[in-house]
């Protein structure tokens, strides 16, 4: 997995900008999601880092940058949830164990942000029913 679009290190998944017609809904029709196992990893453009005691403060910190991301793996390559400012336009995108499970939503606030990857960390998919998802295709 690697960004689309400005060159990042390996292994961290691509960043796609998406059309904002091609919506999915509020993703409430999920089910059967898998729910990452106990190895967790936490990847900044500053590498590896430990579980945050504010997701709000990591979340200001390494997006505040154009190029900025967070992402949270939780076990296998497929299994992640991430942020990223993309000129400007902060972006959450979540992987859930297949192709036909990623999406993608813009301009989410760092707040939002905030709760959406501590949520992912403790195997939480609740906000998932918070955002429009559209569907990446790689």
């Amino acid at each position: 997995m690697c960004f689309v679009g400005p060159s990042q290190p390996s292994p961290v998944p691509h960043f796609v900008s998406v059309e904002s017609g091609a919506s999915t809904g509020s993703g409430s029709d999920r089910e059967d999601d898998p729910i990452g196992p106990d190895d967790l990893t936490i990847m900044t453009r500053n590498g590896t880092v430990a579980e945050p005691e504010s997701w709000l403060a990591l979340t200001y910190s390494a997006l505040s940058e154009e190029g900025g991301f967070i992402t949270v793996r939780s076990g296998p390559p497929d299994l992640y949830a991430q942020a990223m400012n993309h000129g400007g336009h902060l972006l959450l995108e979540y992987r859930d164990g297949a192709a036909d499970k990623h999406f993608q939503a813009r301009d989410i606030s760092r707040v939002a942000i905030a709760e959406a990857l501590s949520q992912w960390m403790r195997g939480d998919r609740d906000f998932i029913t918070d955002h429009e998802w559209h569907p990446l295709h790689l």
